[in-house]
């Protein structure tokens, strides 16, 4: 929604939550798409995104970029998996 009011417009659809955040008139976001990941950047004035990097293991929640926009923070995780184990006669 306009800052001086007005109808609301769709910006992005289907963001997760946590995923994103703005800095300097830029909305920053994680993009999911065709099995990529990816991190974006939007300026909000054009209305253009255009990729920054893209993410090769899975993500927590939370994204984060730095005031002056020459750093961004997110977590991922390096070892992702699952143990099972079978233990027999256990008491």
């Amino acid at each position: 929604m306009p800052v001086e009011g007005g109808p609301e417009e769709l910006v992005l659809d289907s963001v997760r939550v946590r995923h994103f955040t703005l800095a300097g008139g830029n909305l920053y976001y994680v993009h999911f798409e065709n099995g990529k990941t990816a991190v974006r950047v939007m300026d909000l004035g054009e209305r253009k995104s255009r990729v920054l990097f893209e993410i090769s293991k899975p993500l927590w929640l939370g994204l984060s970029v730095s005031p002056d926009q020459r750093w961004i923070l997110y977590s991922q995780d390096d070892n992702y998996g699952n143990d099972l184990m079978l233990m027999e006669n256990f008491r």
